[in-house]
């Protein structure tokens, strides 16, 4: 039991100085690697906390994309239209589609599509079944995606770099 005018004699040896000394240089080592780490992936984690992905300007082009009549303009033979609209995190392309239940041939909806397309601005590519045009300021283009399992798929794809998709 201690009283008072005891002194801790870990302090009179010199051991609570040296254990002192330890954390202080232990504290000093951990600010030192979180600085090192904060200074080396500082500016890959801000990139991927505040940066990468797809944003509110994605969604915005995606709900316009979504509106081209040329969307909602299956062939005779469709049924059931499901939409979609999406964004790829990685590259920024902007997609809306339908799928339709389609008992007809992928001839008959490229048939459809070689009309209604053009009809609706959209402008043929060197790619079969793809077509383009301006949607704001961005180069989309809308392909058919084919008949498999008795749905077919169309689709437009945009993004705001102005790549070509095909």
């Amino acid at each position: 039991m201690r009283t008072h005018g005891d002194t801790d004699t870990d302090t009179d040896t010199g051991a609570g100085a040296a254990r002192k000394r330890n954390r202080v240089a232990g504290i000093t080592a951990l600010v030192l690697v979180l600085g090192l780490f904060g200074t080396l992936l500082g500016p890959s984690a801000w990139y991927f906390l505040f940066e990468y992905g797809c944003r509110d300007r994605e969604d915005r082009l995606a709900k316009v994309l979504a509106t081209d009549p040329l969307l909602d303009a299956g062939p005779a033979g469709t049924a059931g239209p499901r939409a979609y609209t999406g964004c790829d995190d990685d590259d920024l392309w902007v997609y809306a589609g339908n799928r339709y239940a389609y008992a007809r041939t992928e001839a008959n909806a490229a048939a459809h599509y070689r009309e209604a397309a053009p009809a609706n601005g959209w402008r043929p590519t060197s790619r079969k079944g793809c077509f383009t045009k301006k949607i704001g300021s961005s180069t989309a283009y809308f392909t058919v995606d084919g008949v498999a399992d008795g749905e077919l798929e169309v689709s437009i794809v945009a993004n705001h770099e102005d790549v070509e998709w095909c």
